[in-house]
């Protein structure tokens, strides 16, 4: 394809930006250019060296031979026998082997079925392009139709004994905004906090609330990841939570409890007092609990 210069170069910028419009892929583009284009220059390659042998071909019709005349010049011409002068047999035997062979002139219909190959090639190639952009099309559709800060819209965490419970955002907000710092999440709503605090009742507890952001429920998360990695954790399967049978999790060491609702979903999160620890520990089944 080199060899045709300016023409090869704008024969491959053009099938480029062709099939840069029609997929969207810079690397697969340019393979689809320069396997079009070098398909397409190697018939035009050998159509064009059939032309240079037409031209080293010797016509007939402009060969002229000594003619036979009587007197003086009657005598034959030395160029009758064979030999470099001969104009029809371009000299010996051995003169004709240094000539190069050209191919023959490609017909009409070889070369019609040749641009019908070519035509049949781009097709396929833009098929497959068409194709790798409906599927990756699909792919982004789907992905844009997930919407992580919709309220229901869950992730799925697996505690230490394989039990898997869901972190829907409606019930992980709520747990957020009123106990994420103690989940060593920095980040107080100081506006909140104030009208969590109007009026106090007396003893009652100071409250704390946290800004609700989609990175303060990612960190969230990532946190009950790593609570429910903890291999000490106390496992009670029978815990009574919004009039259902639920499960509860307890961290001996730091006293936070998570529970979860007979649906599989979290919902409630904080550390729990010596009153809750009592009634986990005296009225509901420990599953490898740190008080067995």
């Amino acid at each position: 394809m080199l060899r045709f210069g300016l023409l090869g170069t704008l024969t491959f910028l053009g099938l480029f930006i062709y099939f840069y419009k029609t997929s969207g892929k810079f690397r697969k583009s340019i393979i689809a250019a320069f396997a079009a284009a070098t398909f397409f220059f190697s018939g035009l390659t050998t159509a064009r060296a059939a032309g240079e042998a037409d031209a080293f071909t010797p016509q007939p019709q402009h060969q002229s031979r000594p003619s036979h005349r009587s007197g003086f010049f009657s005598g034959r011409s030395s160029n009758d026998g064979s030999g470099p002068g001969k104009p029809d047999d371009f000299g010996s035997d051995s003169d004709r082997d240094g000539l190069p062979e050209f191919p023959q002139t490609e017909s009409v219909e070889k070369t019609e079925e040749r641009v019908e190959r070519i035509d049949d090639h781009l097709r396929q190639m833009s098929e497959v392009s068409d194709s790798d952009t409906e599927s990756e099309s699909e792919d982004e559709c789907r992905a844009r139709s997930i919407n992580t800060n919709s309220p229901h819209y869950s992730e799925t965490i697996t505690f230490c004994d394989g039990y898997k419970v869901e972190s829907v955002n409606s019930a992980l907000d709520h747990q957020l905004v009123k106990h994420g710092h103690d989940w060593e999440i920095d980040d107080i709503d100081l506006k909140n906090t104030e009208d969590a605090n109007k009026p106090s009742a007396v003893g009652q507890f100071e409250q704390i609330r946290t800004r609700l952001t989609p990175a303060n429920r990612n960190q969230f998360r990532i946190n009950l990841r790593e609570f429910a990695s903890r291999p000490n954790l106390e496992v009670y399967s029978n815990y009574l939570i919004n009039k259902g049978i639920g499960r509860a999790y307890l961290d001996p060491e730091t006293n936070l409890f998570v529970g979860i609702d007979e649906n599989g979903i979290i919902r409630k999160t904080y550390p729990a007092s010596e009153g809750l620890i009592n009634f986990l520990r005296t009225n509901c089944d420990g599953e490898n609990s740190g008080n067995e």
